[in-house]
């Protein structure tokens, strides 16, 4: 039975009340003529049996999340079906095997749709129902997301758009109706003595936990303000402070004042994802199953939009940070630990103007120009005559070199400025944090980036073993 925290406790022995609370719970036995501990034999009280779920799988889960993961299940598993003769449904079936496996250990915590509904579940209270069950029809979809697999890449596409079929059914009924159909089964295995029945005992004995813990995490506490303290009032040097409790710093928050700069990982993570589409759609094709794997441009393009929005988004609120709250800033550059994450400013522009800067250049990127020149039916940057939609227009390419000598410039200053931070100043072991790698990292994505986006010329010229040439602007 949860009784509450110390507070709660001591409220009960005041009232009196806690040894009517105590009743029946077991007791050790007092030991008579007992001075030295070694002496004393403790009689262990007897405790019952229970089991944690499998792995790393959470004892309580949030039948939210659940529910609108199961949504997500159903719509992809529709859209598997309905292409089930195409590339579409079997790379469907691949995903969804890859998520039911990592909700199989984890739980929701690392999967990408369980992301997803995490996100959109957010603003609601949870509704916290017992994990083993859901681990169990985690299970159930890995078997069922296996086995279509299997008969996708074997050729034998109806038995598994079957196969799909009763897994959309699962998931149409845990979405829509919060109907679980594995924890139907689950409850059998229970009745019939497969499972044993205190599975359950650890989420009966923590979910009072789970819950006010959750309530004091995101409700207000209607702590008061801070209050500023002066020792001395007739001291100008005297010592002031201000005095806060951490439940007024939990509930407080503001949008541009809490805007920190390592929120610039977010967009700097998009645009790294969109770079490995646009590499692959262009240079690391590969074969898998007797197909052709080269994802469509439009991955990439759609990526390097969203991560500029975010950027744009973030940029502005950390500029109106600066202006506002310009101490806030001036303490996280003086910080060891979060000074070197304005790095990612510099590395999200470099990045970026690789990513636009050939965006004229329909079908290929500029690594593979480089890489690959001479293939057939292709346009490439070493033949200046071929239609690749450029015309006179450069402006893209030039924002592009724009954005990345921004990025180099500030790149380079803030290593010099870091980096005799480091040595010059007496720093300790635990001030090491892994965001110092964000610096010469960027170094290094400068050193990539700067052949594909030169700094003058429009493009690649033949006269010069296929090396830039300066044309004139």
């Amino acid at each position: 039975k949860f009784m509450g925290g110390c507070d709660d406790i001591k409220a009960l022995q005041t009232k009196g009340m806690l040894q009517d609370e105590l009743q029946g719970l077991p007791q050790r036995p007092k030991v008579v003529n007992a001075y030295n501990m070694d002496s004393i034999k403790l009689v262990r009280p007897p405790r019952g049996k229970a089991l944690h779920p499998l792995f790393w799988f959470p004892n309580v889960v949030n039948n939210s999340v659940v529910r609108l993961t199961g949504l997500q299940v159903t719509a992809l598993t529709a859209l598997s079906i309905a292409f089930y003769e195409y590339r579409t449904g079997k790379w469907i079936a691949a995903f969804l095997l890859l998520d039911f496996t990592i909700r199989l250990f984890v739980g929701s915590s690392m999967s990408p749709l369980g992301m997803i509904a995490s996100l959109l579940a957010s603003p609601f209270k949870p509704q916290f129902k017992p994990g083993p069950p859901k681990q169990f029809a985690a299970s159930c979809g890995t078997m069922f997301t296996l086995i279509a697999t299997c008969c996708f890449f074997t050729g034998h596409n109806i038995p598994a758009a079957c196969v799909m079929g009763g897994l959309l059914g699962a998931a149409a009924l845990e979405g829509f109706f919060d109907f679980c159909l594995g924890c139907v089964f689950y409850g059998l295995g229970i009745r019939f003595g497969l499972i044993p029945p205190h599975v359950y005992r650890i989420y009966t004995n923590i979910r009072e936990e789970t819950v006010s813990g959750w309530d004091y995490e995101n409700l207000p506490s209607g702590a008061p303000r801070p209050e500023r303290v002066d020792t001395d009032a007739t001291s100008e040097v005297s010592l002031k402070y201000k005095t806060r409790s951490d439940e007024w710093t939990k509930d407080d928050f503001h949008l541009i004042r809490n805007m920190q700069v390592s929120y610039f990982a977010m967009p700097l993570s998009l645009a790294g994802l969109a770079v490995a589409f646009k590499l692959a759609s262009g240079v690391m094709a590969f074969s898998v199953a007797r197909m052709e794997v080269r994802p469509h441009e439009t991955y990439y393009h759609t990526l390097t939009i969203i991560a500029a929005a975010v950027f744009v988004i973030f940029f502005n609120l950390y500029v109106l940070r600066l202006v506002l709250y310009s101490r806030k800033c001036s303490t996280e550059w003086d910080c060891p630990l979060r000074s070197p994450s304005f790095g990612a400013i510099s590395l999200f522009l470099m990045l970026f103007a690789f990513l636009i800067f050939d965006v004229n250049n329909r079908g290929r990127t500029g690594l593979s120009d480089m890489l690959f020149d001479g293939d057939e039916g292709l346009p490439t940057a070493q033949d200046p005559t071929a239609d690749n939609g450029r015309g006179d227009d450069h402006h893209w390419e030039w924002f592009a070199r724009v954005l990345f000598w921004l990025g180099a410039v500030t790149q380079m200053l803030l290593s010099v400025a870091k980096f005799g931070e480091w040595v010059g100043k007496r720093l300790e072991l635990e001030h090491v944090h892994p965001t110092w790698m964000m610096l010469p990292v960027g170094c290094l994505v400068a050193a990539l980036v700067a052949p594909i986006v030169p700094a003058l010329n429009s493009y690649y010229d033949d006269d010069d073993m296929g090396g830039p040439t300066a044309q004139a602007a």
